[in-house]
């Protein structure tokens, strides 16, 4: 019986709790229309304070201008400006929506810049290695010319037979 008492204590004191909650809320509740109303007055303040947006028309950005650095490669002043930019928005519009297009305008972006200085360093070498040829083409048809030009008429033997 005592176990009987006791269950019924806990009753009485949980309803008791009940009830003193129910009128903590009722109390708290007759205060809060005026706090209520003040953070009311708030909200629009805080609404100017957007989440932030996707960003995934930089990832289509980021894609369209790595297409474009890598189909015009060969064209160094549309090229880099493009590989550039592609890689800066390709950067910024990872955490969007639209991740495999921000990938895909990082690595286009990449691929056209090093198509681009790979082009640039080979015209540049074949150029290097022409002018070097020919200027030694050169140098060597002089020497030959020397040569035979003071062998034909610089000679005393020639003037020697005339007189």
């Amino acid at each position: 019986m005592d176990e009987n008492n006791k269950k019924e204590e806990l009753e009485i004191k949980s309803e008791e709790v009940k009830q003193e909650e129910k009128q903590e809320v009722v109390e708290i509740a007759k205060e809060e229309p005026v706090k209520v109303e003040e953070e009311k007055k708030e909200e629009p303040k805080t609404e100017a304070k957007q989440p932030e947006k996707d960003r995934k028309g930089l990832a289509i950005a980021a894609m369209v201008l790595g297409i474009v650095s890598l189909v015009l490669f060969c064209i160094w002043y549309i090229s880099v400006p493009c590989a550039i930019l592609a890689v800066v928005f390709g950067i910024l519009s990872l955490k969007s929506s639209k991740k495999g297009m921000a990938i895909a305008g990082i690595s286009t972006g990449a691929v056209g810049f090093v198509l681009m200085a790979i082009l640039y360093v080979f015209i540049f070498f074949v150029i290097g290695v022409g002018t070097y040829s020919g200027l030694q083409n050169i140098i060597d048809d002089y020497e030959d010319y020397k040569y035979d030009y003071e062998y034909h008429y610089n000679s005393y033997d020639d003037y020697n037979d005339w007189f």
